[in-house]
C-alpha cells in the first residue's frame, strides 16, 4: 500500500465568496503544482442546504451546468457525450462468435446472405443487452473486493485547439486567474442537493503554475443567500489521485465532509466523524476495481471555506 503524502491533499481546495458578487462562491484549487505528479485527478463534490428555504432550483454550480443544460437541449457546447463503447465491444465479440461457429460448422455457407444476416443481428443483439450485463456485474459486485464499476462521467471536453486558446485566455481574463476545465464531467440534480463529478488530466495539470486555479463557481439565489449561510449545509467530497504504471492505474481516494463547517467523514454506518479523513486504496485495470485496503485518521481539512469561522 502506497501512501499519500499529506502536502497534495491538505487544503487543496478552497471556497471564496466574491467580493464584487456576493451570491457567488468560487472554487479553487490551492497550489495546484502539487498535482503534476498524476496522471489524473478527480473531484466528485456533492452540496446539500440545510435550510429548508433552500432546495437544488436555488443554486447551481457553474460554468458545468450551462454545458450540460446545453447538450440536453440539442445545442453545441464545450461538452460532448460520451458514447458506451463497451456496448459496441460486446456486439462485435458476439458477431465474431456467431461467425466462428458458421466457420466451423458451415464453412461453406460462411459468406451466404443468411450467414451475414445472422452475424449482423448478433451484433445488434449484444449491443442492445449489453446494459443489461453491465448493471448485472455492477450491481453483483459491489460488495466485492474486485467490482465492475460504473461510468462516472457521462460528458467529456471537445477540444478545439484555436477556440480552446479563446476560451482560456477570456476565462484568465473573466476570473483574475487560471480557469481549468475537466476532461470529463457529470452533473446530478436532485429535490434538495447538486452533484458535480470532475475529471482533470495530467496535460492540463502539468502546465498549472498559479498559486491557485479556480475550477467551477456556485451561484446561489440571492434571496436565499442568507439562509444558506445562517442554517448551514452538508459538503461531501472525494477527491482521487490516479498514478498510472504500464497496464494499470493505482488510485488513492480521500473523502471527507464538511458538517456546516465541521470538517470530518463518515464511518460505513453513516455516522459523521469529526476530524478524520477516510482514505481507500485501490488499483484499476479498465472498469475492474480491486479495492486493497482502507483506512481512517486524523488528518488536516481538505478543503477551506473563506466565509464560514473555522470549527
Amino acid at each position: 500500500m502506497k501512501k499519500i503524502d499529506r502536502n497534495d491533499y491538505a487544503s487543496i481546495l478552497r471556497i471564496r465568496k466574491s467580493d464584487s458578487i456576493p451570491y457567488i462562491y468560487d472554487v479553487e484549487i490551492e497550489n495546484p503544482s502539487r498535482l503534476k505528479k498524476y496522471h489524473s485527478f478527480e473531484c466528485h463534490l456533492l452540496l446539500y442546504p440545510y435550510s429548508r428555504q433552500v432546495n437544488s432550483k436555488d443554486f447551481n454550480f457553474a460554468p458545468f451546468e450551462e454545458y450540460i443544460t446545453d447538450i440536453q437541449s440539442n445545442q453545441k457546447s464545450a461538452y460532448i457525450s460520451i458514447q458506451n463503447s463497451f456496448a459496441k465491444v460486446f456486439g462485435v465479440l458476439v458477431g465474431f462468435v456467431i461467425t466462428l461457429v458458421f466457420y466451423l460448422l458451415k464453412p461453406d455457407d460462411l459468406f451466404s446472405v443468411q450467414s451475414i444476416i445472422s452475424v449482423i443481428g448478433a451484433y445488434l443483439v449484444g449491443k442492445e443487452i449489453w446494459d443489461d450485463i453491465e448493471n448485472y456485474l455492477i450491481t453483483t459486485t459491489q460488495k466485492w473486493k474486485i467490482r465492475f464499476k460504473e461510468n462516472h462521467y457521462t460528458f467529456r471536453l471537445e477540444r478545439n485547439s484555436t477556440l480552446s486558446l479563446y476560451t482560456n485566455y477570456a476565462k484568465k481574463q473573466r476570473y483574475g486567474k487560471t480557469a481549468l476545465l475537466p476532461e470529463k464531467i457529470d452533473f446530478v440534480q436532485n429535490s434538495n442537493s447538486q452533484s458535480l463529478k470532475m475529471l482533470f488530466v495530467k496535460n492540463d495539470l502539468k502546465e498549472l503554475s498559479d498559486s491557485s486555479t479556480h475550477i467551477f463557481s456556485i451561484h446561489l439565489n440571492p434571496d436565499c443567500m442568507d439562509k444558506f449561510e445562517s442554517d448551514g449545509f452538508f459538503l461531501g467530497l472525494k477527491l482521487c489521485y490516479n498514478t498510472r504504471k504500464s497496464w494499470f492505474t493505482r488510485a488513492v481516494e480521500v473523502f471527507q465532509s464538511t458538517d456546516n463547517g465541521v470538517h470530518g467523514c463518515m464511518d460505513k454506518k453513516g455516522e459523521f466523524i469529526p476530524g478524520k479523513l477516510f482514505f481507500r486504496y485501490s488499483i484499476h485495470i479498465g472498469r475492474l476495481i480491486f479495492y486493497r485496503t482502507k483506512e481512517m485518521k486524523p488528518e488536516p481539512s481538505i478543503i477551506e471555506f473563506d466565509f464560514l469561522s473555522k470549527k
